[in-house]
């Protein structure tokens, strides 16, 4: 697991490993099967400014309240799109969920995000594959306001 304030030094674009880079909180104890996280997809060219931002927040900034700690892969599948994880201690709380969507709000992320459980990924539920794989979309949580906008990443 990464410190907030080194993961946000490295670079996830320069990173051609396949790992992921993590930030987290000071260790909280959660329940496992509770955990859930925001997915956050962007372009190879704003990955970096993102990640960054987002890694920043976790060290004090709006997310450090509201998320047990966010990853960024560095050399997926699809050389054209990262996804950034930013996860939330129990997707049962729809409070503490659009507690931790707002924060991203704040931060600029926009666009229609999508939100899933661990169980789904480690059942191996992707939309790639067919699945529903996601739990919550952001329209759950804010209606179709942000619909039309474009994401910048």
């Amino acid at each position: 697991m990464g410190n907030p304030l080194l993961s946000r030094l490295r670079k996830p674009s320069q990173e051609m490993t396949g790992e992921w880079i993590w930030s987290c909180r000071r260790k909280k104890r959660v329940n496992a099967s509770k955990i859930g996280k925001w997915l956050i997809f962007c372009s190879p060219q704003h990955v970096d400014s993102l990640w960054a931002m987002i890694a920043t927040s976790m060290d004090g900034g709006a997310l450090s309240n509201v998320s047990i700690g966010c990853k960024v892969n560095t050399a997926g599948r699809d050389p054209n799109k990262h996804v950034i994880c930013v996860y939330t201690a129990n997707y049962l709380n729809k409070d503490g969920v659009a507690a931790c969507l707002s924060a991203l709000r704040k931060l600029g992320v926009d666009g229609v995000l999508s939100y899933k459980t661990d169980n789904q990924t480690r059942a191996k539920q992707y939309a790639s594959r067919g699945f529903k794989a996601s739990t919550y979309s952001s329209y759950d949580f804010e209606g179709s306001k942000r619909s039309s906008q474009i994401s910048m990443f």
